[in-house]
C-alpha cells in the first residue's frame, strides 16, 4: 500500500468517485490496501467502526458527535477494537467493573465512516504474521460454520451452502497449505473484498480498522 499510495492522485480519484468524496474528517487517516482498493472500484466501503467505551458515549459516537465532544473535553475514553489482537479478552475485561464498556460494531449509513474522537483513545496491536495465521484459522472456522453437513452430518469444506462466499476462489481449495496460498493471492489481487466483509475482515490489515 505504500508503494502504491505514492503513484496515486488521491485526491483526483475522490473527485471521480464521487460516492466517496467524504469530508476531510472521514478519509482514512492510512490508506491501506483495503482502502485503496475500495477507492479504486468505487465501492467506497468504509472501515468496521469497532469500538469500546460506556455506554451513554457510544450513542453519541454513533450519531458522529464525539468530535464535538472532544473540542468541549466532553469525551470519555474509547478502546478501539482491532480483531485478532486480543480484542475479545479486553473486551470481556472492559465489559466488567468499574469500567462497564458497551461494545459496539457502529452501523456505516449511506457508506459514511463513523468518527470516534476522543482525547483518551487506546487499542493493543499484534505482529502482522502472527496475526494473520490466527485470523486465517478465524475466517476458516467462521466459514465452516455456514457450510452444509456431509452425511455423517458434519460441516464439509466440500458443501459449501452459503451464496456469497462463492466469489471466493480459495473456498473451493481443499488442503493446505494450498489453501492458505489460494487465500493470500486471493487477497493480494482484490483487496477490498477481504476489508469489510465479515469473517474476511479478521484478516485485514491493523492500520485498517
Amino acid at each position: 500500500a505504500i508503494l502504491e499510495i505514492d503513484q496515486l492522485d488521491i485526491d483526483a480519484l475522490l473527485r471521480e468517485r464521487s460516492a466517496c468524496n467524504y469530508a476531510t474528517q472521514y478519509r482514512p487517516r492510512v490508506w491501506t490496501r483495503e482502502s485503496i482498493a475500495s477507492l479504486r472500484n468505487g465501492t467506497c466501503s468504509p472501515a468496521p467502526a469497532m469500538f469500546r467505551t460506556e455506554q451513554k458515549y457510544s450513542v453519541i459516537v454513533r450519531n458522529n458527535e464525539s468530535w464535538h465532544y472532544k473540542q468541549q473535553h466532553s469525551d470519555r475514553p474509547i478502546y478501539y477494537h482491532i480483531p485478532k489482537c486480543a480484542s475479545s479478552s479486553v473486551a470481556k475485561m472492559l465489559g466488567k467493573e468499574p469500567w462497564n464498556f458497551d461494545m459496539s460494531l457502529a452501523p456505516n449509513p449511506n457508506r459514511r465512516p463513523i468518527v470516534a474522537s476522543t482525547h483518551c483513545g487506546f487499542t493493543f496491536i499484534r505482529h502482522p504474521i502472527q496475526r494473520f495465521i490466527s485470523a486465517y484459522y478465524t475466517v476458516n472456522k467462521y466459514l465452516w460454520l455456514n457450510y452444509a453437513k456431509d452425511t455423517d452430518g458434519h460441516p464439509s469444506f466440500l458443501n459449501n451452502s452459503y451464496a456469497k462466499h462463492e466469489q471466493y476462489r480459495f473456498i473451493h481449495v481443499l488442503g493446505e497449505p494450498q489453501r492458505f496460498e489460494t487465500y493470500v493471492e486471493e487477497m493480494i489481487e482484490e483487496p477490498a473484498k477481504f476489508g469489510y466483509p465479515h469473517p474476511f475482515r479478521h484478516t485485514a490489515t491493523q492500520t485498517f480498522f
